[in-house]
């Protein structure tokens, strides 16, 4: 099987990254050993750059010589790789009693619900005048773009009892969908991608208690149990060494993913897979594009069109001073597509 390397942040107060956490716990459910690089939580990040990859969030994971960008690409990419068949778990199990997997559903709550709404709530109910100057700056230019100014540390503090009440609306859907006291979100034979997806905004909460107010065993009592199922859940997986994982150096990941199976050429000036986007763009294979997040965090990716289907736009990347190039995967959805050299956003 490809080696697996997860670049994240260390946990802690201010800079733990819950999508990270999230990866983490994916790999937990499927058994998946790996390696894992730390980053720090303020660019610049020279162990993701001598990859050629500017790309400003985390996590990114490396499986193979591929790279993988933003916790969608990342999710299907590790299904894709470490397939049932082999004897790993889906990120998708089936409702218990042989039902359907929800594949879609699955998806479309964790891209849709859990990392838009339920996270950019959660993220308001940091403990903003604790946080050093340099997160609160760095964080302002990731919302706002390289003008954005600086976080207002008191103006986010004034505004959190609204930010709170608004989380305790989003979670009351989840304590509606976990009355029946299922064990897990779909009522599914173990926990997958919907649960690691909301499980991962509840444990980041938890970890800064500015939200415990909310996060109370009388309003939510069911959602609460879940959590704690599912920390035990996982504790007991990493307990019995499910997915075991090593820490290395930028330098020897490095190493690993350049020394891996190049994957397939693609054929310069074909069309993409995707015919919409292809007719709606008029871009080729070959051509030198920029790939920019549609919401936040847009530093534009540069490289040469691979590959672009429903689900992924793929580049080739240049390596910074190492030579050859790296074919960096992103999600569709939540991206835009460019020309080189128009607009990057």
């Amino acid at each position: 099987m490809p080696e697996v390397i997860l670049y994240r942040f260390a946990k802690c107060l201010h800079h733990g990254s819950p999508f990270s956490s999230k990866i983490d716990h994916i790999l937990a459910i499927k058994g998946i050993p790996h390696k894992q690089v730390m980053v720090a939580p303020i660019p610049p990040r020279p162990q993701l750059q001598q990859l050629g990859v500017d790309y400003r969030r985390i996590p990114v994971v490396a499986i193979g010589a591929d790279i993988w960008c933003d916790t969608a690409a990342i999710a299907t990419a590790l299904e894709n790789a470490f397939p049932e068949s082999a004897g790993y778990p889906s990120v998708y199990p089936p409702r218990k009693g042989g039902g359907a997997r929800d594949t879609g559903v699955q998806k479309l709550i964790a891209g849709y619900w859990a990392e838009k709404p339920l996270f950019s709530l959660a993220a308001a109910c940091l403990p903003w005048t604790k946080l050093p100057k340099a997160f609160l700056v760095d964080r302002g230019k990731y919302s706002g773009g390289p003008d954005g100014k600086p976080i207002d540390a008191a103006s986010m503090m004034a505004a959190q009892p609204s930010a709170l009440s608004r989380l305790a609306m989003q979670l009351k859907p989840l304590e509606e969908q976990l009355t029946d006291s299922r064990d897990w979100i779909l009522d599914t034979e173990y926990p997958g991608l919907v649960d690691a997806s909301v499980y991962c905004v509840i444990e980041f909460l938890r970890g800064n208690g500015t939200a415990n107010t909310v996060l109370d065993n009388t309003l939510f009592p069911k959602t609460i149990a879940w959590a704690d199922r599912m920390a035990k859940y996982l504790a007991d997986r990493r307990a019995s060494n499910a997915a075991p994982f090593t820490e290395i150096s930028g330098d020897e990941a490095a190493s690993l993913i350049f020394s891996a199976p190049a994957p397939a050429p693609f054929v310069a000036g074909e069309l993409p897979q995707d015919a919409i986007f292809a007719q709606a763009t008029g871009l080729r294979l070959g051509d030198r594009v920029h790939v920019v997040p549609d919401d936040t965090g847009k530093v534009p990716t540069e490289g040469v069109l691979a590959h672009v289907d429903l689900d992924e736009v793929v580049i080739e990347v240049e390596r910074k001073g190492a030579g050859g190039s790296t074919r960096v995967h992103f999600p569709r959805g939540g991206f835009v597509v460019s020309k080189a050299g128009k607009s990057k956003l």
